[in-house]
């Protein structure tokens, strides 16, 4: 028999490539399309950065216990995640920051908190227009 023909052997190339490609193993598909969950460390250091920037504190001391702070209520998020735990938990949170910062510190601090615009994600579960009077209610 002579040789094959080269488009016939090129033909078959291009046949056996894409199964050759499907035979590899694949990432599973759940991995590659979840969304990462920070850390609590993770946490603890985005939210340290911003307040140290946002408050200009250079006081390493004072950085290190905030980081704490944060840390401490970044891992008991992710124990429990309730509505009013996490209200709970906020408020502990500005106590202990109030306890640390300045009087002027936490002042600015609780003004941004008032000011900052909320997650697109929270906006949805949000009334837009106030509830309606039931029946025979008076406004």
């Amino acid at each position: 028999m002579r040789f094959l023909h080269p488009y016939i052997v090129v033909s078959v190339l291009f046949l056996l490539l894409p199964m050759a490609a499907m035979a590899a193993p694949q990432p599973p598909v759940q991995e590659a399309n979840m969304h990462h969950q920070p850390t609590a460390e993770e946490t603890a250091r985005k939210q340290t950065e911003m307040l140290v920037r946002d408050l200009d504190i250079t006081d390493s001391l004072l950085t290190d216990t905030i980081y704490r702070i944060h840390f401490k209520y970044a891992v008991l998020r992710q124990v429990s995640n309730t509505r009013a735990e996490h209200l709970e938990r906020i408020q502990q949170m500005y106590g202990e920051l109030q306890q640390v910062l300045s009087k002027e510190q936490y002042t600015r601090f609780m003004n941004q908190q008032l000011c900052a615009p909320r997650r697109p994600h929270a906006i949805g579960r949000m009334p837009q227009t106030p509830p309606s009077p039931r029946k025979g209610e008076q406004e």
